[in-house]
């Protein structure tokens, strides 16, 4: 049972990162101008979305192996 919400929860993450990192919202970003910390806000978008989609499919990976045993 819980390996089926893992798995769930696993394909909506993918889900969001595809629509998160394509174009239509990645072009609201694309400012020359406008910088995070000196770097153009695209890139500090890009890194830290990707960053936060490997620690929460590393959380739910966890947390379902904790529970399982």
């Amino acid at each position: 049972m819980n390996t089926n919400k893992t798995h769930a929860r696993l394909i909506i993450l993918f889900i969001l990162g595809l629509l998160f990192l394509n174009y239509p919202l990645l072009s609201l970003f694309s400012k020359k101008a406008v910088t995070f910390l000196s770097i153009p806000l695209l890139y500090a978008f890009v890194y830290i979305f990707w960053g936060a989609l490997i620690v929460i499919s590393f959380l739910i990976i966890e947390f379902q192996k904790k529970n399982r045993l």
